[in-house]
């Protein structure tokens, strides 16, 4: 699953659409979001972070080897 399809899979589970994702990230129209979901280079890393967040879901990422240690992902903004 690329990150196109994760935000997607969490928009469809948290019934929110582009109109209302748009609006949580700030902007208007909801074509900023499809835009960004469109994309065939892919999503940039923030603005995946950014919708995720904005569905109050996080990132978390984990080692699966050796000290089993974990990290989240955060909006740079958040800090």
């Amino acid at each position: 699953m690329n990150a196109s399809e994760l935000v997607k899979a969490v928009m469809t589970e948290k019934g929110c659409s582009c109109a209302t994702l748009a609006k949580k990230l700030g902007y208007s129209t909801p074509s900023f979001v499809s835009e960004k979901l469109r994309r065939e280079n892919g999503m940039r890393t923030d603005w995946f972070v950014k919708m995720l967040n904005a569905m109050d879901c996080e990132i978390i990422i984990k080692d699966t080897m050796g000290n089993k240690k974990s990290w989240t992902l955060t909006n740079e903004s958040d800090k």
